[in-house]
């Protein structure tokens, strides 16, 4: 779990307040601090400020790490590690806490990142990596907490539960600039996230219901989208359970110039790539304002490298072309095929 508070000075006003409203006197503390981080006073000022700053820091700090870490059944030094930072982290967890009550019949880190979501104290919380839960029980608490503005990059899901409409997210995160969701089960239609620009699925099992659910997913600010399939290769499919192939129409129909104006890097990952696609690929009408195309780590077929050569002048426009064969980079005799299109 990660949970990434940043604290301007407007933001720790606000937590003061709150923390001076129930009579925590972790707000005068916070208080003293922004007096002296104010210009214009006096050395004596400032010497009678950090006086008494000093004298409440000795006395309260102490005391209230000593109550979480037994709250949260860890050592110090493992509360630490649990809250890397500036005390405030530590502060903004302390504050979302339920009681030990609730924390002695579950899971102490999901509890606790619930509460942190449901408080009204938590103003600055920018970042928040949930990906070790499972991710519907994290959404549920997104949508129906207090509206996240600040937040501007979440990861969803534990790859082993679905993680439920991502359309409920609607009005709460206005400021959120990076989305991964890990799957299975990834249902994007009716998302609207007008600052989004990067876009990561990771979803194992059949992807034609989560491609179908993006198509026409309106993000005016994309500029990335990546897709892993999460495909095992060929060579090992005997191993494993047989897995559906991507159909090509639907990845094509991704690039649509109206719904994502500004994509410009698409990465597919983990996948059976063989002509079809590239052909698809090629003849979607936003395939033309791409910058980089990233076929990485990929069980490439035969014929992907002819199906590139023979369509090469419509990769022209392409910075960058990424293509990686079962693990490795293609060998150097198959990018001399391609001609001067940038390979890396």
């Amino acid at each position: 779990m990660e949970v990434r508070p940043e604290l301007d000075d407007a933001h720790r006003a606000v937590l003061a307040d709150w923390l001076s409203a129930r009579g925590d006197p972790r707000g005068e503390l916070i208080n003293l601090e922004l007096a002296l981080d104010q210009p214009g006073r006096s050395s004596g000022e400032r010497a009678a400020l950090l006086e008494r700053l000093s004298a409440l820091r000795g006395e309260l700090e102490p005391r209230w790490v000593a109550e979480l870490a037994h709250t949260l059944e860890l050592t110090h030094a493992q509360l630490h590690a649990f809250m890397p930072g500036r005390w405030y982290a530590g502060l903004l967890l302390e504050l979302a806490l339920c009681p030990s009550a609730e924390l002695a019949t579950g899971d102490v880190a999901l509890v606790l990142l619930e509460w942190i979501l449901a408080s009204e104290a938590a103003v600055a919380v920018e970042v928040i990596d949930a990906g070790e839960f499972p991710g519907q029980a994290i959404l549920e608490q997104l949508a129906t907490g207090p509206a996240r503005p600040r937040i501007r990059r979440l990861v969803l899901g534990d790859h082993h539960a679905p993680v439920g409409p991502l359309r409920q997210l609607n009005g709460q995160l206005d400021g959120l600039r990076q989305l991964e969701v890990r799957g299975p089960g990834i249902e994007l239609a009716g998302f609207e996230a007008p600052a989004l620009e990067v876009l990561r699925l990771c979803c194992r099992g059949d992807w034609s219901s989560p491609l179908r659910s993006i198509q026409g997913l309106r993000c005016p600010a994309m500029t990335r989208l990546e897709l892993r399939f999460d495909q095992e290769s060929s060579a090992y499919a005997e191993f494993h359970d047989p897995v559906a192939q991507v159909e090509p129409w639907l990845v094509a129909g991704l690039l649509d110039p109206v719904a994502l104006p500004r994509l410009c890097e698409l990465v597919l990952a983990s996948f059976v790539c063989d002509a079809s696609l590239i052909q698809a690929l090629v003849a979607a009408s936003g395939f033309s304002r791409l910058r980089r195309l990233s076929l990485s780590d990929v069980d490439l077929a035969p014929n992907v490298v002819d199906a590139i050569r023979e369509r090469s002048e419509c990769f022209a426009g392409l910075e960058r072309l990424d293509i990686g064969h079962g693990g490795r980079w293609i060998v150097r005799e198959q990018l001399s095929m391609l001609g001067n299109l940038n390979t890396y």
